[in-house]
């Protein structure tokens, strides 16, 4: 499935457990990054950096304030 939502050519994979994955992938800037991996639509943690962490949060409270 991981495979599928990120290519290779995109992202490297390693299988952690029978259902996960840990992609490791890079971007423009954390921004940008955050965006690509929010329109994944798939639940995901984010282990680092710290600065795609924090856009992905920026961008769920600015989603949930336009929302509400």
């Amino acid at each position: 499935m991981a495979r599928r939502r990120v290519p290779p050519t995109v992202g490297v994979h390693h299988p952690d457990g029978d259902d996960a994955t840990i992609i490791d992938i890079g971007g423009p800037d954390a921004d940008g990054l955050a965006r690509y991996l929010l329109r994944l639509g798939r639940p995901l943690r984010i282990l680092h950096p710290e600065e795609v962490r924090q856009a992905i949060l920026a961008r769920t409270r600015q989603l949930l304030e336009d929302n509400q």
